[in-house]
């Protein structure tokens, strides 16, 4: 499983990315739209075939479906907000703003248009959204280290908020979720599974503490090694510096020595870590899909 705090390029939505084009679908009814898609009996939304088919082939299919029984209309059953923000991220190659400003309620948000995208086979905006949490809880880790070192203990605030969208994670049946909430843990180098608020904080769930628990017999952590004084590679405490610890280990006398985020990750770039390059930043365990994606460079 690799480190929240891989970097192989990050996944980013293709297509065009201008306001006339959101326009466009924003007015469809009004601009030529020749495909009409159903939800319920007094929602609907017009979309233009040729721009949906070419970056979707659940639509294409779809589509073509519909056209061959003689109809211009696709009737859905998703929920009609989601389904709309989908569309126009098709339309435009960017999500919602409401999905991205940091924080619980937009990363909330985006686990129901992930699951509305997961049924529609919509790759992009899956790894768009994955990407999107994955951030969100590495400040969250970064502030779980940087309390672990200077405190010794977290506080209340930032397990809650923690908490609060591991649940959803759970409760939505979101494996790709699940796994990166457990992954947090991970990064944070288990440190945080014996704070006493974290557990209590945490341990309703406890399909979420046998996660972990497996994580950690694979990771083969049978013992945590604690916090380095500094990055074995680069000598500075990354902590007192404002960054962060992105591995740790014990060394040759168990004592705790890692690597910080700066060094590890030209370490990856460099090509260094095989195991991390091997995954990537892939959502589902699935192909990355066809147009929607580039890997760029960092």
């Amino acid at each position: 499983m690799p480190s929240l705090w891989h970097r192989g390029g990050e996944p980013v939505l293709q297509g065009p990315t201008n306001v006339e084009n959101l326009l466009r679908f924003q007015s469809a009814s009004a601009q030529n739209a020749d495909f009409l898609i159903r939800c319920g009996h007094n929602y609907t939304i017009w979309v233009h075939s040729d721009i949906v088919c070419a970056r979707s082939e659940w639509f294409r299919e779809k589509v073509e479906e519909a056209r061959r029984n003689g109809s211009h209309v696709l009737d859905s059953e998703e929920e009609r907000h989601y389904l709309y923000d989908a569309i126009a991220t098709l339309y435009s190659g960017t999500l919602p703003e409401r999905y991205t400003v940091p924080g619980i309620d937009a990363l909330l948000r985006g686990f129901g248009l992930w699951a509305v995208a997961d049924r529609l086979n919509l790759q992009s905006i899956k790894v768009a959204l994955y990407r999107e949490c994955t951030n969100y809880l590495k400040g969250i880790v970064c502030e779980w280290q940087r309390m672990m070192n200077f405190l010794g203990f977290l506080t209340e605030d930032l397990v809650a908020m923690f908490r609060v969208t591991m649940n959803a994670a759970y409760d939505m049946h979101l494996v790709p979720f699940q796994k990166l909430h457990v992954r947090a843990v991970k990064d944070a180098h288990f440190w945080v599974v014996d704070d006493p608020v974290f557990r209590a904080l945490s341990s309703e769930n406890q399909q979420f503490f046998q996660d972990v628990e497996n994580s950690m017999f694979y990771s083969g952590f049978v013992n945590k090694p604690g916090i380095p004084q500094k990055c074995d590679w680069c000598e500075m405490d990354p902590l007192s510096a404002g960054w962060h610890y992105a591995k740790v280990w014990a060394d040759d006398q168990g004592q705790p020595a890692g690597n910080c985020y700066v060094c590890e990750t030209g370490m990856v770039e460099d090509g260094d870590d095989e195991e991390d390059d091997e995954e990537g930043y892939d959502s589902d365990g699935s192909d990355y899909g066809n147009w929607e994606l580039h890997l760029g460079d960092d």
